[in-house]
């Protein structure tokens, strides 16, 4: 019975002290829950805003840059071609086969070349077997040709352009040869568009100097001089002394 009693008191001690108080523990985590989720979603929103602003920079700077490209392009294109093409070009007919061991035989070259040991034979390839590759593309057939000629070779083309912007019903037509003097090499690419009002003189121009390492046997190429659309090579590149084929 005593137990029961003290069980009793305490009870109503309890209930007398939370009415005193009149405290309501429930109400508090209720509202810190509700303030809590109300700044969740304002950073979660402000954190959309932000991706969304961001990707429509990005979108928008995109579509500049490309339309930029295009029209950049565009006028290269019309300054590069011509609307009347070049003859077209003889076809040499090569089978599969001959075009292979043509390959094997220049893999077999560069592979002797990049090592050390000495060459057992120099790499020959005639002007037939190449333009028997050029024979076989379905893009080059008849609008390009390679004459080969005592140290050099020439390449003409006349190219059409449909797939690039401003290209439909223009080619790209013109030559450019290389000619080996010495240990002086020259190469040159002209066009038949005059193209004056952007630049002057070749495409292309280089004038190389080749030599055989003693040291490594290996080639080495240096630009002695040269143009590449209109513009001159800087002559501190050219005092460097800059191995090309680095």
């Amino acid at each position: 019975m005593k137990f029961n009693s003290k069980n009793n008191v305490d009870a109503e001690l309890y209930k007398a002290l939370v009415d005193e108080e009149d405290q309501t523990p429930l109400k508090t985590p209720l509202v810190g829950a509700k303030k809590t989720s109300k700044i969740s979603s304002r950073g979660s929103s402000c954190c959309c805003k932000c991706i969304l602003i961001t990707m429509g920079l990005f979108f928008v700077t995109g579509m500049i840059f490309t339309v930029a490209a295009y029209y950049a392009l565009n006028g290269a294109v019309k300054q590069l071609t011509v609307t009347t093409p070049h003859e077209k070009f003889p076809i040499v007919q090569m089978t599969d086969r001959e075009l292979e061991d043509v390959k094997d035989r220049i893999e077999l070259f560069v592979d002797e070349l990049m090592s050390t040991s000495p060459l057992i034979d120099p790499l020959v390839v005639t002007q037939d077997e190449i333009n028997g590759f050029i024979g076989h593309s379905d893009f080059l057939r008849g609008n390009m040709f390679v004459t080969l000629k005592d140290r050099g070779m020439e390449e003409e083309y006349s190219l059409p352009t449909e797939g690039l912007p401003g290209g439909k019903g223009r080619f790209f037509v013109g030559n450019d040869h290389l000619q080996i003097d010495g240990d002086q090499i020259e190469m040159e690419m002209e066009t038949v568009a005059t193209h004056d009002d952007w630049f002057d003189g070749p495409l292309l121009f280089a004038q190389l100097q080749y030599l055989v390492s003693d040291n490594t046997d290996m080639l080495e190429l240096y630009l002695t001089k040269g143009s590449f659309f209109g513009k001159k090579a800087p002559e501190d590149f050219i005092d460097e002394r800059q191995n090309l084929l680095e």
